[in-house]
């Protein structure tokens, strides 16, 4: 395929995901398509009979009180049509989602892990296992399930598909979309968690802003970006780790990935809870360092104090690079210590440079644990589309 007709499947591949966008939210007629979209009607009838050919699409007669000539119908999208599987990773669980064509949940399920002692063969056994209830329980068949998507903790190589290094998960350079695929017999799609949570955040909580940050402190410290409704991923698709922003390289704590001083040491549950451990042998969870912050205990008081300067200051480097008007956070802290969110947007605002305050609002996320599932989905039925327009192009 030479440039030019690489350039138009891309049109054709955009043109078709902004019409199933408006088709999701409600039934359209084709002369609303082409008003909303700004294509004209021939091409907007092109895209429908695609959409008709791959069994997506139905139609229904508009009312009307008379008159003559052709009646008007409305095109609408068949949620049974196609599925999409999003399994989202971390350290401790794997979190497995069901959606349909509308994007509406179909199911979902968790599988225990102890990821940092497990194989990759072995995870993919746990997750398959994990599937294979999800689809039991949802009477769903594994031959309408088209594609899946992987959202993992880690930097991930979106070019080559392979999950460059995970401290978390332990592992480097490991091809774990063609591991799935293999394993699933569908074609799997791989993403960076935070990336692939922000998309599912903007997709089920309805926001509407062209640039949006989202934050993750969980097992480790990652965030992404949009800019005009689009991810950011730099050169190679490692923007937004700020997880490994050296803050301290000489007394910091040793981060595993290696150096010290991280700022995900200060923030991310393994080690504030290790942390924690030094003072209360009995502390194993942010459960835990919560009773003992909200009982008044003077060590977890300075813990959580030093995590709240730390997350307001990497919020500041947030808004300070990307301007976003809305910051989404998520992640064991922010569950547990959601009360102390106004304080640290209270003083964020007062160190932010002038021009940048009052311009951004801080939200917690809705999705919770199932955004980056939920992202992973949506990214496998993308794909999905542009592998329907690659095999429908003419010779």
């Amino acid at each position: 395929m030479d440039r030019w007709q690489s350039e138009q499947q891309r049109i054709k591949t955009n043109n078709l995901q902004h019409v199933l966008t408006l088709l999701r939210k409600q039934p359209m007629s084709r002369i609303e398509l082409s008003r909303e979209t700004g294509l004209s009607a021939t091409s907007i009838t092109r895209l429908t009979n695609l959409l008709y050919g791959w069994g997506y699409l139905y139609e229904t007669d508009i009312p009307t009180t008379g008159g003559v000539g052709r009646k008007a119908t409305l095109l609408h999208l068949l949620p049974a049509a196609e599925y999409s599987l999003g399994i989202h990773l971390d350290d401790r669980s794997a979190h497995i989602c069901l959606l349909d064509l509308c994007y509406n949940t179909v199911g979902k399920e968790s599988v225990s892990l102890s990821l940092g002692s497990l194989a990759p063969e072995d995870l993919l056994s746990a997750c398959h296992a994990g599937f294979i209830r999800l689809i039991g329980r949802c009477g769903v068949s594994p031959d309408s399930i088209s594609s899946g998507g992987i959202a993992a903790v880690g930097a991930v190589n979106n070019e080559d598909q392979t999950l460059v290094f995970s401290p978390q998960l332990g592992w480097r350079n490991i091809a774990l979309s063609k591991l799935f695929s293999r394993r699933f017999s569908m074609p799997f799609v791989l993403e960076n968690d935070a990336k692939a949570s922000l998309i599912g955040e903007i997709h089920f909580s309805g926001y509407t802003e062209d640039n949006i940050a989202f934050l993750q402190a969980g097992s480790g410290v990652g965030c992404a970006a949009t800019h005009d409704g689009k991810v950011i991923r730099g050169q190679n698709n490692m923007a937004g780790e700020v997880g490994h922003i050296v803050l301290d390289s000489s007394e910091g704590i040793l981060c595993d990935c290696g150096r010290k001083g991280c700022l995900q040491t200060h923030i991310a549950e393994r080690f504030l809870v290790a942390e924690a451990r030094f003072h209360d042998a009995e502390v194993t969870t942010m459960e835990d360092l919560q009773s003992r912050y909200h009982a008044g205990n003077a060590w977890a008081v300075r813990l959580i104090e030093n995590s709240c300067r730390q997350l307001r200051n990497t919020l500041n480097i947030l808004v300070s690079m990307y301007n976003p008007g809305r910051i989404i956070v998520n992640g064991d802290f922010f569950a547990c210590f959601s009360e102390l969110l106004p304080g640290i947007g209270a003083s964020l605002e007062e160190s932010l440079f002038t021009p940048l305050r009052q311009t951004w609002a801080l939200v917690i996320a809705r999705a919770e644990e199932n955004s980056g599932a939920l992202g992973a989905a949506i990214l496998a039925q993308r794909q999905s589309v542009a592998r329907l327009v690659t095999k429908s192009r003419k010779p």
